[in-house]
């Protein structure tokens, strides 16, 4: 069996390891791609024009529009910004929220397996997916948008424990099938 502090010890390293991985294409202090200047350029207007410049049109604010964002990502942003008036807020939120995605994903393994060292597993399996680290490097509301998906799963999960008469271990992982 695992050692809580060996446990807590690895899931520290897979944490910090996937936070220093998500900082590598900022390393310069530019932007990589072009979606991530269209991005810091939305939150810098927030910032001098106030929050007033986000669309009232409910679909756009939905993300149903072409191009169209919901505005939470850039808000916390401009927020944040607003706070420490500097420009590692671009670089630093976006690997946040991939940290903090992972360890939502071992929370998810560990409700679903039990087991620390499956959970420790997924968890850095999940950190160096290339799609995902992609996807949470630069500054873009995608980030967000993984952190909050799989805070999603980790509630569905939950609750579906809480079904009488449910094992979760058979309804996600097809036993027997």
């Amino acid at each position: 069996m695992f050692k809580a502090g060996r446990e807590r010890l690895y899931l520290a390293i897979i944490l910090l390891a996937s936070f220093i991985v998500r900082l590598i294409p900022s390393r310069n202090l530019s932007f990589a791609g072009n979606d991530a200047y269209v991005h810091h350029d939305i939150v810098m207007r927030i910032v001098t024009e106030g929050p007033g410049i986000v669309s009232h049109d409910i679909p756009s604010l939905m993300g149903l529009k072409a191009y169209a964002y919901p505005p939470l990502f850039h808000l916390i942003a401009s927020a944040l910004y607003t706070v420490s008036r500097s420009d590692a807020v671009f670089f630093l939120l976006p690997a946040f929220f991939g940290t903090a995605a992972v360890l939502v994903i071992y929370m998810i393994s560990l409700e679903i397996s039990g087991n620390h060292e499956q959970s420790l597993l997924s968890a850095l399996l999940f950190s160096m997916t290339p799609s995902f680290v992609t996807r949470t490097s630069t500054f873009m509301p995608e980030s967000l948008g993984i952190l909050l998906f799989t805070g999603i799963l980790w509630m569905i999960v939950r609750y579906i424990k809480t079904v009488p008469g449910t094992r979760i271990s058979i309804t996600l992982s097809l036993e027997g099938f």
